[in-house]
């Protein structure tokens, strides 16, 4: 029977070196390598390891968390007060005000979705359902929001949800599709 410790450690190590950064494959490589020599301490090591990665990847995953969370804000507030904002400075008449929000919305979902795609190609799943679905679930929570705008255009709370979520899904397929591609060379 294996000591449950050396599973979690052996886990923990596998995390750890788990999809490094460009500029950390070596080291990754050499953490591995020294946890695969030692005898004792196994926990410990692949404990410090994973602590080391997380700094590593700690700047590029709050920039993406954050263009996740101003997308929510965006799609979930800003896209559906565009129309009403725009009434109250009188730059729209009151039937425009009501039907610009829905362009923008369905617009500005799939554009979001598109440059978190670009900027996470691995993400597209989680990418799709936080812009898809957050913004909606938020709305309906406080009783605003884009499936409100949806619906006022006839569409009902499910066909809105599965609309925006597949956009989103779209948009963060087509941002990680061109995000992976190679450069193209002249």
């Amino acid at each position: 029977m294996t000591d449950p410790r050396s599973d979690l450690a052996a886990r923990l190590m596998a995390l750890a070196a788990r999809n490094p950064p460009a500029d950390r494959i070596e080291w990754a490589a050499a953490m591995r390598g020294e946890f695969a020599t030692l005898d004792h301490g196994r926990l410990s090591w692949a404990t410090g390891c994973l602590a080391a990665s997380l700094v590593w990847r700690a700047p590029g995953e709050a920039s993406y968390a954050a263009l996740l969370a101003g997308g929510v804000y965006v799609i979930g507030w800003g896209m559906s007060r565009l129309g009403w904002a725009l009434f109250e400075r009188g730059l729209l008449s009151v039937e425009a005000g009501l039907v610009l929000p829905l362009p923008t919305l369905l617009i500005g979902t799939f554009v979001l979705a598109l440059l978190a795609g670009l900027a996470r190609p691995g993400r597209a799943a989680a990418t799709a359902l936080v812009l898809g679905l957050a913004p909606s679930l938020i709305g309906l929570a406080l009783g605003a929001g884009p499936l409100g705008t949806l619906e006022a255009a006839g569409a009902p709370a499910a066909v809105a949800l599965a609309l925006l979520t597949g956009l989103a899904a779209f948009g963060a397929v087509a941002g990680a599709w061109l995000g992976a591609r190679p450069p193209q060379h002249a």
